[in-house]
């Protein structure tokens, strides 16, 4: 991360911004299919609606955010008009075997973390560790087996959100997202691989 030799006054604005930010509506819906034949429904707040909802504030306190593209890396700058600066980084994926409209909604998806992150906004449902935002069955699912495992399509899933958070509490974040899909099927196995994953994602915010 890099910022402007003071960062007092962007501190102090963007104090003042947080508490007026509005609501953010979680407009999107994700249905995760499990190979079992189960389903897990989650809900979060797109790119436009974090801006819509955090915009006004910032800019009513001299504050905006910026997130260019340079040397296959996404940055996302908050910049005050005392003209202090916070930006952060994060290394854009490879592009092999991906049309253009696949890798620009993997853009997307980036610029959606480093934005709530830098501005510190949560626009996903909250999977805590008491597990009450998913079923504690998936849904339509007839009878639990300890032996199920998750897909692997599902844990390259899992993995990716882990390479794309942007801060140690994203990473955080999505680690129980995984952990709830995998315990919630009796799934020791991918609960074991997700955290060694983890602790290789983690060393990069030491």
């Amino acid at each position: 991360m890099q910022k402007s030799e003071s960062i007092a006054a962007l501190a102090a604005s963007l104090a003042k911004a947080q508490g007026e930010f509005t609501a953010i509506a979680k407009n999107r819906n994700v249905k995760i299919t499990m190979k079992s034949g189960g389903e897990f429904k989650f809900k979060y707040a797109d790119l436009d609606a974090i801006i819509e909802s955090t915009r006004p504030a910032l800019s009513k306190n001299g504050l905006a955010i910026i997130q260019p593209i340079i040397d296959d890396k996404l940055l996302t700058i908050i910049t005050h008009s005392s003209g202090e600066f916070i930006e952060s980084s994060m290394p854009l994926p490879a592009r092999i075997g991906e049309d253009p409209k696949q890798y620009g909604a993997h853009i997307s998806y980036l610029r959606r973390y480093a934005y709530q992150s830098l501005v510190c906004v949560m626009a996903d449902d909250d999977l805590d560790s008491n597990g009450d935002d998913l079923p504690k069955q998936p849904i339509h699912k007839t009878q639990q087996q300890p032996t199920q495992r998750l897909s692997n399509d599902v844990r390259e899933a899992g993995v990716k959100d882990m390479k794309a958070a942007p801060d140690l509490s994203a990473l955080q974040h999505v680690l129980k997202e995984c952990h709830k899909l995998a315990k919630d099927i009796g799934d020791k196995e991918s609960v074991v691989f997700f955290n060694n994953y983890y602790k290789e994602c983690e060393l990069a915010f030491a």
